[in-house]
């Protein structure tokens, strides 16, 4: 199963919803849609953003890929670290409870950005 993505002039945006589902499948390693997102992040030097307008509740194996898609996406060609988009205002809360806020650049669903990041979208 591919993860459906769309490009903007800076970003990649792909659904978290859709991607946490191929995920869970591969508890070692990532899919093969997760390494075509980040190779295509590399040969293009957009931001991978993962949507997460859909997504209501991050069990921890999720947040832990999560966690690991961010450190893949910190290497030195890549544009920028996984930013989050369209996140709710309790998801916002857990992250910034985790410390998460601290590490991703997260933005609520009405483009804010999450309390406490001080990330500028």
């Amino acid at each position: 199963m591919e993860i459906p993505y769309r490009e903007t002039s800076q970003r990649i945006i792909f659904p978290l919803q859709t991607w946490v589902r191929i995920e869970s499948e591969h508890a070692d390693g990532w899919s093969e849609s997760t390494i075509q997102l980040l190779e295509l992040a590399r040969g293009t030097g957009k931001r991978l953003v993962a949507d997460m307008s859909s997504v209501e509740f991050l069990g921890s194996a999720a947040i832990g890929k999560i966690i690991g898609l961010h450190r893949e996406t910190k290497e030195p060609n890549m544009a920028e670290p996984l930013g989050l988009a369209s996140v709710s205002s309790n998801l916002c809360e857990v992250f910034r409870l985790m410390r998460l806020s601290v590490l991703i650049d997260t933005e609520l669903d009405d483009d804010e950005d999450c309390p406490g990041t001080g990330v500028s979208a």
